[in-house]
């Protein structure tokens, strides 16, 4: 095979590689967007749909090969979803109506999970947990757990996004040396195809001088 028709296919290998996978965006924008929604205040029916709404291209970029590429940030993007996903079973339970109502027993099965997942929130509600300061009851309130599991996915969306913009940055400077190698390839693909030519063609080289 002719030195440029190699080059040439070097070309049509290089060029894909310049576009930056859109998945991997589309699933931060996404639970940006929910994160968003939360902030300005949310329904319940709302925060379902909304959740159903991140998930899909989350999904879309965790099942893609980019994820692999990427553990790091799939890694984070999995806890942030899990984090939207666990508040979402707790508000369930209150929808619901369950045992306690508004309240979860410190010492339930859920309770305990909870303690577990989420530290700060065996802090009572002044201090910033989610402990009720009914003297009665060794629970935790819902209404100041959510925000409180909000707040953990919320700082993990943060190194998410930090993440993501590292991934961006240093594709910008690929991209750039690759354009770069790839125009110096379509010079030599250039020169050798005309030399390739002349080898084939003397004569009509000749009647060209």
């Amino acid at each position: 095979m002719k030195k440029w028709m190699v080059l040439f296919f070097i070309l049509l290998i290089c060029v894909p590689t310049l576009t930056h996978a859109q998945s991997e965006k589309d699933a931060v924008l996404a639970l940006k967007k929910l994160q968003a929604k939360i902030q300005e205040g949310i329904s319940y029916m709302d925060y379902r749909n909304a959740l159903g709404e991140a998930k899909f291209p989350l999904n879309i970029f965790l099942e893609s090969k980019d994820a692999q590429k990427y553990p790091e940030l799939s890694i984070s993007l999995k806890k942030v979803m899990g984090h939207y996903e666990y508040a979402g079973f707790i508000w369930d339970g209150k929808i619901s109506g369950g045992v306690l109502g508004s309240y979860i027993g410190v010492n339930s099965d859920v309770g305990k999970e909870i303690g577990q997942l989420y530290p700060n929130a065996r802090k009572d509600t002044k201090e910033g947990g989610a402990l009720t300061d009914l003297p009665t009851l060794n629970a935790y309130d819902i209404d100041s757990l959510l925000p409180l599991i909000w707040k953990e996915a919320s700082m993990e969306l943060d190194n998410a996004t930090k993440l993501h913009e590292n991934l961006e940055e240093k594709s910008s400077e690929e991209t750039a040396t690759l354009k770069k190698e790839i125009g110096e390839l379509k010079k030599e693909v250039a020169r050798l195809k005309e030399e390739n030519d002349r080898l084939k063609n003397p004569q009509k080289v000749k009647k060209g001088n």
